[in-house]
């Protein structure tokens, strides 16, 4: 071998070397080198070793274009060699280039060629053709195009099966792509099929390779299982996946292997973040998806689709906190990026599009929402499985809203009867989503047809029993996906029966089937950490609650009974910050002797280890175990102290006999205020008798705003003024039961803003 030979395969080595030191600059200049002194030498044919090393360290340097195109030059020599395997090799790594850059169009276009070149040769083997299919199969996943994908993945197993010997990673890879299409394609059971046969595949292998395909399937079988409803068994599959890729990410010393790691560890917060999203835990998400985009900030473009997905993802809590500018304005750049980078027919364009018709809608614009819903509804139809869309179910539900509130009863009825169809064919005909499609039809059809309004809603009932029989089996806290579905469905319910029964009707099974309704909502927020998702879980539900209340109301007027009085006053108590309980939660605290210090140090250690720490990964890993060791310490707690667990977790029952005793003397009488629509309903409490009264609100508010404004101004006579009026609506109808010198007032509604 010649001097300028050896020079060639010293600097090779060096290449390497610099490169895993993530010496950028370095590895320019020696691959520079290279490909100048190569030509005439063995190591012409080597070129191809450089595609990707040459791009990446470009792109580090200097940006995305300059990446791509320092690959592509690479290639261009490639090419001339004549050589289809070294061809095949540098296209493959060409595309990982412009996939790492969110150019996803390009990655296609590479490896279309990529698959050309493989058939074109009889030399290239069946292992190298099922993987050029592998990689075009990738592409249209990621496009949107899943039948397409599918295809590819199933051109690359039949390969694999004529093949001599595949590695057990390319098998995983292509069982992953048919698995995660058919998922997208609704064929959930062939799905899980393939998912499992991913797994099955990899075995107890503990490469890099295998381990990085281990974390994406179980990311994949969390999705499954999270879109079939079973959210526990998607959670463990999203933390397995996420303690395999903290270990790979440690563990490598490739700084290509390092990022996709990084990117794939943050799809899993992402995942999870949904996951608490759907709980109603935003608290929860919204750390979960800063993780993602402190991961994926890392290593990927300011303009990658990847990077502002998590952002659209952040739109959805700020959705579900009333921020719509914000989600909008977070959600629009993630639409423009997808335009950009995948074109208009692909799902993320098209479910972005429906998502921001829908704060469009919420924003009051509904023209602009009409066409943003038409837009991605025509996109749908377009896509080869309509008919078992997801995103076009959940953008024909939305626009139903849309015109049910103009008005368009028959318009909103066909969307409706459309997104149930391909709910139904998704995802059967029990699931969940169907109940909460059924739901919606049951308030869609109320004020025409409230004997429809009831059909849909028993309907609805009927699927989500499992969530009554859970509510009654423990009083522990519960999280439901979509916890708004149990509550909804017994709302129209009563709602309709009340409608058809006609005024002045009373049925003791309404107060007992809202009591449900509340119950689901208690044990859910109970269940959430962060003080604003608990609120914005009631808040929500705010209906409920005033339904609640009239028909509570309705029960004690026609039986004037001290039970029906309880059950108004614990109704009315369950809409607001439990003022009430927390008082008495205070007296009966003093007598929980019994329950072991060490029981209460360990509550409070377990319920501490779900906060979550930014800078430590582990905690964030781990916190699937963490959540389990609490919800199991809670079990053990009902069952051996159920009086303090229920004073903890549950909602103790007010009754009029601990009022009385604890709250209550012969100076003191204790008034209750609670709102309901146009509605103030005032609860009087004395040792002699307890009443309910009701009357209008109107002018209420207003009255108390002119007071609050006097007392700011340190005006006299308008506080004068403005007391009077208050005191006329909001105490003069029941002032001849205000009989004694002490008063405990325990506000709501507008009265709770008065300086009273």
């Amino acid at each position: 071998m010649g001097v300028g030979a050896q020079d060639l395969a010293l600097r090779h080595a060096r290449i390497d070397t610099a490169y895993k030191a993530e010496q950028y600059a370095e590895v320019t200049r020696l691959i520079d080198l290279q490909l100048k002194e190569a030509p005439g030498t063995p190591w012409e044919d080597s070129l191809h070793l450089y595609v990707y090393k040459y791009g990446r360290a470009v792109r580090k340097l200097k940006d995305a274009d300059a990446g791509v195109a320092a690959a592509e030059r690479v290639v261009a020599l490639v090419k001339q060699r004549g050589d289809p395997q070294h061809e095949l090799d540098a296209l493959f790594d060409l595309s990982w280039n412009y996939y790492e850059v969110g150019r996803m169009k390009e990655s296609l276009r590479v490896d279309s060629t990529a698959v050309q070149v493989a058939e074109g040769s009889p030399q290239i083997p069946l292992s190298e053709r099922g993987r050029a299919c592998q990689y075009v199969a990738f592409d249209h996943s990621v496009l949107g195009d899943h039948a397409s994908s599918a295809k590819y993945a199933l051109k690359a197993l039949a390969a694999y099966e004529k093949a001599d010997s595949i590695a057990p990673t390319q098998w995983s890879e292509s069982y992953n792509a048919v698995g995660t299409s058919y998922l997208h394609m609704g064929k959930v059971s062939e799905a899980g099929r393939y998912l499992e046969k991913a797994l099955e595949a990899l075995g107890d292998g503990t490469s890099e390779a295998v381990r990085t395909r281990k974390a994406a399937t179980c990311g994949n079988l969390g999705v499954l299982w999270q879109n079939a409803g079973d959210y526990a068994r998607g959670k463990r599959y999203y933390y397995e996946g996420l303690a395999i890729l903290d270990k790979l990410i440690a563990d490598t010393q490739d700084p290509a292997m390092k990022d996709e790691a990084i990117v794939n560890r943050s799809r899993s917060y992402v995942n999870l973040a949904t996951v608490y999203h759907q709980y109603g835990d935003e608290g929860r998400a919204r750390e979960l998806l800063q993780l993602a985009w402190n991961d994926r900030s890392q290593v990927l473009e300011a303009d990658d689709p990847q990077l502002l997905a998590v952002r659209e993802r952040m739109a959805d809590v700020e959705i579900a906190a009333g921020n719509f500018s914000e989600a909008e304005k977070l959600t629009h750049a993630y639409l423009d990026a997808c335009e950009r980078k995948f074109g208009k027919e692909s799902e993320e364009f098209i479910r972005t599009c429906s998502k921001l018709g829908d704060i469009a809608l919420r924003m009051g614009n509904s023209a602009k929402a009409d066409s943003l819903f038409s837009a991605s509804i025509a996109a749908s139809r377009l896509n080869a499985d309509a008919n078992s869309n997801n995103i076009l179910a959940t953008t024909l539900q939305t626009r139903a809203r849309m015109n049910q509130d103009a008005g368009r009863q028959e318009q909103a009825m066909n969307d409706l009867a459309q997104a149930r169809k391909i709910l139904v064919d998704v995802n059967g005909p029990t699931n969940y989503r169907v109940a909460g499609c059924d739901v919606l039809r049951a308030e869609a059809a109320f004020q025409q047809a409230p004997d429809s309004a009831l059909a849909y809603a028993h309907q609805a009932l009927a699927m989500i029993q499992d969530r009554v029989a859970s509510l009654n089996a423990t009083n522990a806290p519960q999280t439901f996906n979509d916890p708004h579905i149990l509550p909804s469905a017994i709302y129209w319910k009563v709602r309709a029966e009340r409608k058809i029964a006609g005024p002045g009707k009373v049925k003791k099974e309404w107060d007992d089937e809202l009591e449900v309704a509340i119950r689901a909502l208690e044990r859910n927020k109970a269940a959430v950490r962060d003080e604003a998702s608990k609120l914005l879980l009631i808040a929500a539900q705010k209906n409920l609650f005033d339904l609640a209340l009239d028909v509570a109301y309705d029960s004690y007027a026609a039986s004037g009974s001290a039970v029906d009085m309880e059950h108004f006053i614990n109704v009315s108590e369950a809409n607001r910050s439990i003022l009430l309980k927390d008082r008495l939660n205070g007296f009966a605290g003093l007598h929980f002797t019994g329950v072991p210090d060490s029981i209460l140090t360990r509550e409070q250690a377990l319920y501490n280890a779900l906060d979550l720490d930014p800078e430590d990964r582990a905690a964030a890993t781990d916190m699937d175990k963490r959540e389990k060791a609490y919800a199991d310490f809670l079990v053990e707690l009902e069952r051996k102290y159920p009086a303090y667990f229920n004073l903890r977790y549950g909602e103790p029952h007010l009754a009029l006999a601990a009022i009385h005793k604890k709250l209550l003397t012969p100076q003191r009488q204790l008034l209750g205020y609670a709102q309901s629509g146009d509605h103030m309903y005032a609860w009087v409490s004395r040792l002699e008798g307890d009443t309910v009264i009701r009357f209008s609100d109107t002018g209420i508010g207003e009255a108390v705003k002119a007071m609050n404004t006097a007392i700011m101004a340190r005006s006299t006579e308008g506080y004068a003024s403005a007391a009077y009026s208050v005191y006329q609506k909001a105490f003069a109808p029941l002032e001849h039961l205000l009989t004694k010198p002490e008063l405990l007032i325990i506000p709501d509604g507008p009265v709770a803003y008065g300086e009273l």
